[in-house]
């Protein structure tokens, strides 16, 4: 991402998401996975719940890399959409 995408992505995140957060399902999904992580970790020893957290924190990599894709995808598909109504 170059410098410019890069600060739209922050100002969505910080500026656009905020329904986000607000939102029932939303909610529903991090209790859910909350909940489920600790009934996991329950069962596990120190070494297991180690792993475990490095796991929880490379799947959040991995999510946060495919939505920066994804709103570079959006930022394309806008352009290409505004090309096609100012031609």
């Amino acid at each position: 991402m170059d410098d410019l995408m890069k600060c739209l992505y922050q100002f969505v995140l910080e500026n656009r998401l905020g329904g986000l957060k607000d939102s029932e399902e939303y909610r529903n999904c991090v209790l859910s996975a909350d909940m489920q992580i600790k009934c996991v970790k329950s069962c596990l020893n120190e070494e297991q719940r180690k792993e475990l957290c490095q796991m929880i924190d490379r799947i959040g990599a991995q999510n946060s890399v495919e939505s920066e894709y994804i709103f570079r995808a959006a930022l394309r598909l806008a352009r290409e959409l505004n090309a096609l109504v100012g031609a």
